[in-house]
């Protein structure tokens, strides 16, 4: 998040100049985030019609075409906290919820994953929760940044989508398919507690053989150190 560009999108009215019909969009007004489908704007009353719903233009604070809906959702604006109030994403938060990136990818027991979002991290007495700074995907949401998948579809070859620019291997079980993850960017995280080394010897191999330039977590993502027994092996990755 610190070292991703800034995120700023044109004014809501050129935006809705150049919609077309039937295109999906989510928009952000004073206290909630949706996506629908764009049916028109009435310029007589100043009004922007998507399915389902209506809105006068000036309660619309952000919108952007995204790619099909498929389904209309909202849910409330989450606030920035201090992980995210420090990130280049802070400055404009709202244009960051409307059009956030989606290139990172988390692998995993998804069940893991879930708990590990729910968690909250603190900082100079504030904490905030981990979903919050990272937008994952999950049903109803209107808004996210971060794919999850599942450790078993790894092992049917699934293909990241385009746009992937980094995956994370959630422990063992993930590190070990690591050869079927397609993405510029790998951080393997390795429980070093743990008696069985073979996902250790999958991630180091890997890295040997397709391994560009090994990344510090800390000079390369502003990161902290992971806890003790646990140690993250990042690496670009050769195509």
């Amino acid at each position: 998040m610190r070292g991703a560009p800034e995120n700023r999108l044109p004014e809501v009215r050129q935006t809705v100049a150049s919609l077309a019909r039937d295109t999906d969009v989510r928009m952000i007004t004073p206290d909630k985030i949706v996506t629908r489908t764009f049916l028109g704007f009435d310029a007589k009353l100043d009004r922007l019609m998507l399915k389902g719903t209506q809105w006068m233009l000036p309660w619309v604070q952000a919108i952007a075409p995204i790619e099909a809906v498929n389904e209309q959702c909202e849910q409330p604006i989450p606030k920035p906290g201090v992980f995210s109030r420090t990130s280049r994403f802070g400055a404009r938060w709202i244009d960051h919820l409307c059009r956030p990136p989606s290139d990172l990818a988390l692998v995993g027991t998804l069940a893991w994953l879930r708990a590990d979002l729910d968690a909250y991290i603190c900082w100079d007495g504030e904490r905030e929760q981990v979903s919050n700074i990272l937008l994952p995907e999950r049903p109803k949401a209107a808004t996210w940044s971060t794919r999850l998948v599942a450790t078993a579809r790894v092992g049917d070859e699934l293909q990241l989508p385009p746009g992937i620019r980094a995956a994370v291997l959630d422990g063992a079980a993930a590190t070990r398919w690591i050869g079927a993850i397609e993405a510029p960017v790998v951080v393997a995280v390795l429980d070093r507690s743990v008696i069985d080394e073979s996902a250790d010897e999958v991630a180091m191999e890997y890295r040997a053989n397709r391994g560009k330039k090994t990344l510090d977590l800390h000079r390369d993502f502003g990161l902290l150190s992971p806890p003790a027994g646990i140690e993250a092996l990042a690496f670009t990755v050769t195509p």
